[in-house]
Parts: structure tokens; C-alpha cells; sequence
């Protein structure tokens, strides 16, 4: 088991990572919350980039029966979702002491946070249109002011064929709010809150 720990931290900081390092460089982050781990790279690379902040990871890590961002989870087995989660505590590993693991559906865990926690609460769960019209208004009361609301995979490919809905999900809920949208690199869609 140490050994598979050791090996397992990403190598190739990926670009929504860098481009929410240069979302909160001027910021003093202290909370963050990921909301979708899976193999936790993109954690790693934030915990890393900001010592002083402490993690809430959101996933499940079980088959739920939906179409999960990398293809149809329920289609993975124990033992595959086993080692995508072995991939994700060897990842932050080295970061062990300042990240609280929730495995739960994040509808779950959501009002367990006090309102106005979190400097950043990235969404990267599931993406289809239905799952994100929940997540997105549980989620932005965590935010504090100051803070950003941020997601992968804004207007993907899966999206133009119609098996996502990450897209039309943040401009219904940012425009029912009246709340601009940043896109930035890495297919990434920030809020930030006032």
C-alpha cells in the first residue's frame, strides 16, 4: 500500500488547475472545498499551491447509476472505483493533515458547512444538466463573500452532444441571480462572490 501511495501524485499540473491558481492568487486562501475528486488532481495541485489552506473533498467513490464525467460510473466496479480512490488519498497524501475527506454525494454534506466558509467551492461531480440544478444553489451559500464558485468542463465536447449540461445549468443559475460569469482557460467557469 505505500508503495502504490507513493506513486500516486499527478505529475502535469493541468490547465483548470493553473487557471484557478491565477483566479486566487491575490486571495488569502484558507478553505476550499472540491466537490468531485476523483483521482484528487487537481487538489493536489491547489493544496500545494496554497500551504496554508485546508480541504473539504467531496465524492462518493461508489457507483451511483449516472454518467459520471469520464464515462458511465455505474459501468465501473468495486475494484475500479477502489483504485481511483487509492489514487486520490495517495495524491494528497502529502497533505494529509489539513484535508477532511466526505465520501457522500455532496447533496449530502452541503448544509453540514456553515454559509460564508469557503473562499473557493469548486463543482466537478457529475455534470449532467439535472445533478448540476441541484448542486449549484446547495453549494454558493458556502462561498463567503470575497470568495469564487467555480466548475470544470464548461461548454465541452460532451456538452455539444447534448450529455452534459454543466453549461446551460451555470448561465440559468448565474443569470437568475444576475451574477457574471468568468470562462477561463481549462473549460473553467468562475462566480466570484460580493
Amino acid at each position: 500500500l505505500e508503495a502504490d501511495l507513493m506513486h500516486a501524485n499527478p505529475r502535469k499540473m493541468p490547465k483548470h488547475s493553473k487557471s484557478l491558481i491565477s483566479l486566487l492568487a491575490s486571495s488569502d486562501v484558507r478553505h476550499v472545498c472540491e466537490v468531485g475528486t476523483y483521482e484528487a488532481e487537481n487538489a493536489f495541485w491547489l493544496a500545494k499551491e496554497f500551504p496554508q489552506a485546508r480541504f473539504v473533498l467531496v465524492d462518493p467513490y461508489v457507483a451511483v447509476g449516472q454518467a459520471h464525467k469520464h464515462g458511465p460510473i455505474g459501468s465501473l466496479g468495486h475494484q475500479e472505483m477502489a483504485g481511483i480512490l487509492l489514487k486520490a488519498v495517495g495524491a494528497m497524501q502529502p497533505f494529509r493533515e489539513r484535508v477532511e475527506w466526505r465520501f457522500a454525494q455532496d447533496f449530502q454534506v452541503a448544509n453540514q458547512y456553515q454559509d460564508n466558509t469557503f473562499d473557493l467551492v469548486f463543482l466537478d461531480s457529475l455534470h449532467t444538466r439535472g445533478s448540476m440544478d441541484v448542486s449549484l444553489p446547495l453549494w454558493w451559500p458556502k462561498v463567503r463573500p470575497g470568495g469564487f464558485y467555480a466548475g470544470h468542463d464548461y461548454a465541452s465536447q460532451m456538452e455539444l452532444v447534448g450529455k452534459w449540461g454543466v453549461k446551460a445549468a451555470v448561465e440559468a443559475f448565474a443569470s437568475g441571480s444576475n451574477l457574471p460569469v468568468q470562462v477561463l482557460d481549462g473549460k473553467v467557469w468562475a462566480i466570484k462572490k460580493e
